[in-house]
Formats: C-alpha cells, sequence, structure tokens
C-alpha cells in the first residue's frame, strides 16, 4: 500500500490526504477520510459508485496509473479528533490548491477535462522519453503538446 504520512504528522481518527500522480508527482484529488487502509483500497482498486464527472475523471486516471504498472501515492497531509476539523481543512486546502493553478480534479466541471489531459499525458511523456533514451525520437509532437512547453523532451515549437 503507497501510504505515505507527510513530516510530523501522526495518525488521527481523520486523516486529510492527496493522491500522487507517479508520472508527474503532482496532486490530482484531495479528500478525508476515518480509515485510510479502506479510503486507499477504494480508490485503488475498483470504480466508485455514482456516475459523476468528477469520478469518472479520477477513476480514469488511477486505472490508467495502475495499467502502467506504477502506483498512486496517498499522502496524508494533517489529521485531526474531530470530522468537522478534517472537513474544513480539506476544503480550504482545495481552494488553496485550485488558486495556485494545481490541476486537482475537487475543482468545478468546466476544467476537467483540461486536468485529466493533462494528467494522462505524463503518462505518455513518461514512457516517450523512456522510448527516446532507448531508441532515438518516437514520439510525434502533436500527441503531447498539451502544456505548450515540453513534448517527449525536445521544444513544441522550435
Amino acid at each position: 500500500m503507497a501510504v505515505r504520512y507527510l513530516d510530523d504528522v501522526t495518525p488521527g481518527k481523520y486523516s486529510v490526504y492527496r493522491l500522487v500522480n507517479p508520472f508527474n508527482r503532482e496532486y490530482f484529488y484531495i479528500g478525508y477520510t476515518s480509515d485510510v487502509a479502506s479510503r486507499f483500497k477504494a480508490h485503488t482498486k475498483r470504480k466508485p459508485e455514482g456516475d459523476s464527472p468528477q469520478r469518472n475523471a479520477r477513476w480514469a486516471l488511477i486505472s490508467s496509473i495502475l495499467q502502467s504498472n506504477e502506483v498512486v501515492t496517498m499522502e496524508i497531509v494533517s489529521t485531526f479528533a474531530y470530522r468537522g476539523g478534517a472537513m474544513k481543512f480539506e476544503s480550504k486546502l482545495i481552494s488553496s490548491t485550485l488558486s495556485k493553478g494545481d490541476r486537482v480534479f475537487n475543482g468545478g466541471v468546466t476544467s476537467l477535462v483540461e486536468f485529466l489531459n493533462y494528467h494522462l499525458a505524463s503518462i505518455l511523456k513518461s514512457y516517450c522519453r523512456m522510448l527516446r533514451l532507448e531508441n532515438g525520437p518516437v514520439c510525434p509532437e502533436s500527441i503531447f503538446d498539451v502544456d505548450g512547453k515540453e513534448d517527449c523532451g525536445e521544444p513544441v515549437h522550435p
């Protein structure tokens, strides 16, 4: 199980956590739970119940990561004795994360597709870099032009 408590965070009744994309090491979801092991298993072992765009996007990324033989990490950010404290902290963490421009699936539906594409592209970029190291340039720019900065280890617009 890939659960990691940040420094100085001790287990508590309610935990606030972030899920980490191993390909770009960025957070893609923030939540809270009273049972860390069960919540991690629920995130990584099955498609969530219900049919919300956020759940579907989160599962699309998690299942893609797992199919790539990588592991999603659940980072425990803080713990609380009471549920209300965890909920309040989670809400503030989501707001501050989104206001910094980080691509987490907790925001509105309007940016969900963009955020999902960004995170999925990190998987492809990782494999592209690996293949490029082994075989030379192999990836067409158009497949990876998500952020306009760098794709397949080379500039998108020379």
